[in-house]
């Protein structure tokens, strides 16, 4: 999404990719930091992505103080 975005803009976009039409409206609140889509400090994360992250996080069952340390160690 963050290439498609810079390669041609938002207006673009928006309206032919759902993946970047969820993010259209919040466009002014998204920033790019270290190739990361970040939104209020907090990392994007596509939804086709959500499922391996969380399983990630939660190999071994370590709980969920434990997985948010995991996670933001990544």
């Amino acid at each position: 999404m963050i290439k498609l975005v810079n390669k041609c803009g938002w207006k673009a976009n928006h309206r032919q990719d759902n993946n970047i039409a969820s993010y259209y409206l919040v466009q002014n609140d998204l920033a790019v930091d270290r190739g990361l889509l970040l939104k209020a400090n907090q990392i994007v994360v596509p939804s086709k992505l959500c499922r391996q992250l969380m399983n990630k996080a939660h190999e071994g069952h370590p709980g969920i103080v434990r997985a948010k340390i995991k996670l933001r160690e990544m």
